[in-house]
């Protein structure tokens, strides 16, 4: 029942364009038009095709019913990667076959983020607030994982979204006062740009290399672009 963006297009939308929800923890685009989406909760993975017209449907579902997925990333070998609450492992989907494979891991994850041959996620691990690195062979499974950085030791908050520079700079959107952070590959950090974003930040994504857009959430949700080369090179915002 929605108005059209064209003036005076009274058209009515089909009954099935309407979207099933409104608050989904993760998006991302898997190549071919195809883009998967979880809703807040729950361990179903919807997905939407550009261009249809058409409302999502269910793309997949964790044989976990204990899992509320939190976040998603998709490689470069075929897989989306998905992390959560309440299952105790990572996940791992085939995009070609839907399967779903489980690698034990106990903790309760908000982020999942790529680096080379390596997966990082980041959550509550054993009560702590952290970042763990593990090793992606050829074939796409995990090998021994590492804590990569002890988030809580220091910063307030929690981990609510990663993302990685080219450079391979980990920027970590947190519930904290700093919003941002950004942990070198030598694991020295800085609050990324300090007073600039509200606190609250909770997803990461980027435009190119120089620009990254982040969500706020608040009394005031709002979308940010950041010019990160001026930021790193010159002292600038």
């Amino acid at each position: 029942g929605e108005p059209r963006p064209t003036f005076g297009d009274t058209r009515p939308y089909p009954t099935d364009s309407t979207m099933r929800f409104t608050q989904y923890s993760s998006i991302v685009y898997a190549g071919n038009d195809l883009l998967l989406m979880s809703q807040q909760g729950i361990r179903a993975i919807f997905q939407k095709t550009f261009g249809d017209g058409l409302r999502e449907t269910l793309w997949a579902a964790s044989s976990s019913s204990a899992l509320k997925i939190k976040k998603m990333v998709v490689d470069s070998k075929g897989f989306l990667w998905v992390v959560g609450l309440g299952s105790g492992n990572i996940h791992r989907f085939d995009l070609a076959t839907k399967t779903e494979t489980t690698f034990p891991f106990v903790g309760d994850l908000n982020a999942v983020a790529l680096f080379e041959d390596y997966l990082f996620v980041g959550g509550t691990v054993d009560g702590n607030h952290e970042i763990w690195r593990f090793p992606v062979d050829a074939n796409g499974d995990l090998g021994v994982g590492e804590k990569y950085f002890d988030f809580q030791a220091n910063y307030s908050g929690i981990i609510n979204s990663m993302i990685f520079a080219s450079n391979g700079d980990l920027i970590v959107a947190t519930s904290s006062e700093e919003s941002l952070v950004k942990i070198f590959p030598d694991k020295s950090h800085i609050p990324f740009y300090d007073g600039v974003i509200k606190e609250g930040a909770f997803a990461l994504t980027w435009r190119s290399d120089r620009f990254m857009v982040v969500g706020v959430n608040g009394t005031e949700a709002s979308i940010n672009y950041l010019d990160t080369f001026d930021k790193s090179r010159a002292g600038v915002y």
